[in-house]
């Protein structure tokens, strides 16, 4: 599976400024699919903020896009946003993107669909939460929006698993694999 630098993600100082452009309940950072497209609509009653690439302004959320983002800003928004959706792309089933590793590294609370790649790599309810279709999209988002002390500790025990999903990691991994390391 991917991985990440966790000295990338490590939140800058935020100002009052980023506090009151990135807060919002819910964030999606990716480029458009006509399935995230989709899933979107069916939580854009909640306070919905999209970033990522431009082909946004032309989709029915483009009322909800707010441009493109650097990674420092994107862990400005994953700290800021109180629940961070991961979409993988279809029709892939079995591994996951890097988000799935950006969002806990910089410190959110990760919402992802489920693929089963993810098995092993973070425990679903306590690392990560996990939706399966459009219902439970929406009731996770309810249920973690008024639940925001197990919210902040399922992100804070994905941001400690993160850790173990690293680049130096998985390099030694791939080494001691070949038998070089």
């Amino acid at each position: 599976p991917a991985a990440v630098d966790p000295d990338f993600y490590k939140l800058p100082k935020l100002t009052q400024a980023d506090i009151e452009k990135y807060s919002c309940d819910v964030c999606f950072v990716g480029a458009r699919y006509p399935q995230r497209e989709k899933l979107l609509n069916t939580v854009k009653d909640f306070n919905l903020k999209i970033y990522g690439w431009p082909n946004w302004k032309k989709s029915s959320l483009a009322s909800f896009y707010n441009g493109p983002l650097s990674i420092s800003e994107m862990v400005k928004l994953y700290n800021c946003a109180k629940i961070c959706i991961n979409i993988n792309l279809e029709p892939i089933t079995d591994g996951v993107n890097l988000r799935s590793f950006e969002i806990p590294a910089a410190g959110g609370f990760q919402l992802s669909d489920y693929r089963k790649g993810i098995n092993g790599l973070f425990e679903q309810g306590k690392e990560i939460e996990i939706f399966k279709n459009e219902d439970e999209l929406r009731n996770k988002i309810k249920f973690y929006l008024d639940n925001e002390d197990l919210r902040k500790s399922i992100a804070l025990a994905g941001q400690r698993r993160v850790q173990d999903h690293t680049l130096d990691k998985r390099v030694k991994s791939m080494l001691t694999y070949l038998k070089v390391y």
